[in-house]
C-alpha cells in the first residue's frame, strides 16, 4: 500500500485512503473551537523567505485564529499545525 511518505509528503499532514491522497488538517483551532464545513477557511500563505513556494493555513471563522503548515517566519504569531491525531479530511 503506498504512503504519503512516498509522494515526498509528511505522513502527519497526509492520509492514503483507498487509491486517493487526502490532506489532513486540524478538527479545532488553536483556541479550541470546532473546525469543519462552515467553520474554516483553508488557504494559503504564499512565501518565498521559508519554503520558497507556500504554507497552509487554517482560519477559525468564529475566532480569527489560524494554524499555518510549516511554520513561517513572516508569521510568527500563527503557531505551526503539528499534524497530530486530531485530524479529518478537508471539508
Amino acid at each position: 500500500m503506498l504512503t504519503p511518505r512516498e509522494f515526498g509528503l509528511s505522513t502527519r499532514h497526509y492520509r492514503v485512503r483507498g487509491q486517493q491522497l487526502a490532506e489532513a488538517m486540524p478538527d479545532r483551532c488553536p483556541n479550541g473551537h470546532p473546525l469543519g464545513t462552515d467553520t474554516v477557511l483553508i488557504g494559503n500563505h504564499p512565501c518565498v523567505a521559508c519554503t520558497g513556494t507556500g504554507h497552509r493555513t487554517w482560519r477559525c471563522r468564529e475566532c480569527d485564529a489560524c494554524w499555518i503548515w510549516p511554520a513561517c517566519a513572516s508569521r510568527p504569531q500563527w503557531p505551526e499545525w503539528p499534524g497530530d491525531e486530531g485530524v479529518v479530511s478537508a471539508p
